[in-house]
This record gives C-alpha cells, sequence and structure tokens, in this order.
C-alpha cells in the first residue's frame, strides 16, 4: 500500500519522533486481505529491537514511496538490523530494509466498524499464522474465488497469463 511521496514521510518521520501515532487510510491492494484499500492503520514508532516476525511496518521504499508490509524475515548484516518485507498480496518481497529506514509499526488496523490491536493478544496470534501460512495463500485465494469467477484476474497477477 503506498501513499504520497517525500513531504509525507518526513512529516510521518517527525510525528512519530515525538511519539505521536500516526493514523492513516491506505490505497491499494498489497496486503490484501489482511488490510484492504481504504482501510485505517495506526503506526507507532518502533525502533529495530521492537520489530518481530510478522509485524506490519511502515517504511519508505528506494523510490521514496511509503510502504506498509509484512516483516517475513530479521537479520544482521555488520552490526546492522534488516528487515525482509513483502506485501501479502504480492509475488515477491519488497527486498531488506535497515532498522533506521522503518518509520513505525502498525498496531491497529479500523475494518468492519471494528479496531483490532494486531500487535497484541489473539490479533498477534492470527497475524503470525497468517504470516506462516501465506506461502500457501495465493492456492488458497485461487480455490476459494475459482465459484465466483475471480481466478484469471488472479493468474493474471501471479503469473502475467490467464491460464490459456
Amino acid at each position: 500500500m503506498k501513499y504520497q511521496r517525500s513531504e509525507f514521510i518526513e512529516l510521518s518521520r517527525e510525528a512519530l519522533a515525538k511519539g505521536d501515532t500516526i493514523r492513516m487510510r491506505v490505497t491499494g491492494g498489497s496486503m490484501y486481505p489482511f488490510i484492504r484499500g481504504d482501510e485505517v492503520v495506526h503506526v507507532l514508532r518502533a525502533g529495530p529491537s521492537e520489530i518481530r516476525y510478522a509485524d506490519i511496518v511502515f517504511t519508505a521504499d528506494a523510490s521514496g514511496m511509503s510502504v506498509v508490509h509484512r516483516v517475513l524475515r530479521i537479520g544482521v548484516e555488520n552490526n546492522k538490523t534488516l528487515f525482509l518485507t513483502k506485501g501479502d498480496a504480492l509475488p515477491e518481497a519488497d527486498g531488506y530494509f535497515a532498522g533506521e529506514d522503518i518509520l513505525g509499526k502498525v498496531v491497529r488496523v479500523e475494518k468492519w466498524n471494528f479496531v483490532m490491536n494486531i500487535d497484541r493478544g489473539i490479533f498477534r496470534s492470527l497475524n503470525i499464522c497468517y504470516t506462516v501460512l501465506m506461502p500457501l495463500s495465493r492456492w488458497f485465494y485461487i480455490l476459494l474465488l475459482m465459484p465466483f469467477g475471480f481466478t484469471r484476474s488472479l493468474l493474471r497477477r501471479y503469473h502475467g497469463s490467464d491460464g490459456r
């Protein structure tokens, strides 16, 4: 889910550094179905030691676009903590981000007139389960959505063709 350019990133960085929470409406479908376009997320500042496997982080990619994606792997190289992120609906990972490039961590998602605290309790457990099962998710979506005629668009998204 991508956002505005550098001004938004800098304003977000300043607000998070002061300890404020950022509440923003996401766009795009890269985190579908966990976070859908037009849902609202709450982001808190989080240092590298506070980010864990399966957390959803808010960062800026190499092109300067801000991104909300899930942490799949955490590693250390040259005494720097690195985070591999990926959008749930995307076939490929984004690559590794250094800890200082991560602006914050998504702690709540507003959906269906309900606020989910995804960083603790049952929703944290569901978040981890979802991440573990993510490699199987595209096949699950294809099988689940096949009766509704959505498989062609999914096949185009993942394979670049409609299966013919």
